[in-house]
């Protein structure tokens, strides 16, 4: 059981760190640009969107991918993958 709880506060400290230094990047970079208003709706719609969308659809491609890279099995691949599923969430709480 206690390699399963390392796992798990491992995936969860990394999708944090990977969220927070890349999404404070993305935020910073967002901040100095000026896109059209229009623009800006759609991203914010688009960021509040990727969130609602069940990760089980993905799982064919992304055990695929996983497989192809060599992190199957690993705690860097979910952490990754659900890294890179709140990144838009995370970016759009930081620029509110």
């Amino acid at each position: 059981m206690a390699v399963q709880l390392g796992n798990s506060v491992g995936i969860v400290i990394g999708r944090v760190v990977v969220c927070l230094a890349v999404g404070s990047l993305s935020w910073y970079a967002l901040t100095k640009l000026s896109p059209p208003r229009w623009v800006r709706l759609v991203a914010l719609a688009l960021a509040g969107v990727i969130p609602l969308i069940p990760p089980t659809t993905l799982a064919p491609g992304l055990y695929v991918l996983l497989t192809s890279v060599g992190l199957l099995g690993t705690v860097s691949g979910p952490v990754i993958v659900y890294g890179l599923f709140n990144l838009p969430f995370a970016v759009l709480l930081m620029s509110l």
